[in-house]
């Protein structure tokens, strides 16, 4: 699992960390499918396949509208050979008010 922590944001804000992986196998592979878990958070990729001892990135969007304090959302990213990893963004939500 990667996680990318400690993320402090504005209500309304739209935030996206990218997380790269490293094609650690002996083919290329592809992501075949992704979902995130919930409608806030969208999973941005290529079709491309990952040659072999190559690394692709994959971008996890939160949109913060509606949604505040504490938040971990995360993404499933399966590929073609059968792997999957766990991507995850926590933070913090806040109003322009309540700035810490």
């Amino acid at each position: 699992m990667s996680v990318n922590r400690t993320r402090l944001i504005l209500e309304g804000e739209v935030v996206s960390t990218t997380f790269t992986l490293t094609n650690k196998g002996e083919k290329p592979v592809s992501i075949v499918k992704t979902s995130s878990s919930c409608g806030c958070t969208i999973p941005k990729f290529s079709k491309d396949a990952i040659k072999q001892g190559k690394s692709g990135t994959i971008e996890l969007q939160f949109n913060s509208k509606g949604r505040m304090g504490a938040f971990s959302k995360s993404a499933v990213v399966k590929f073609s050979d059968g792997t999957q990893h766990v991507l995850k963004i926590e933070g913090e939500v806040y109003r322009k008010t309540d700035k810490k």
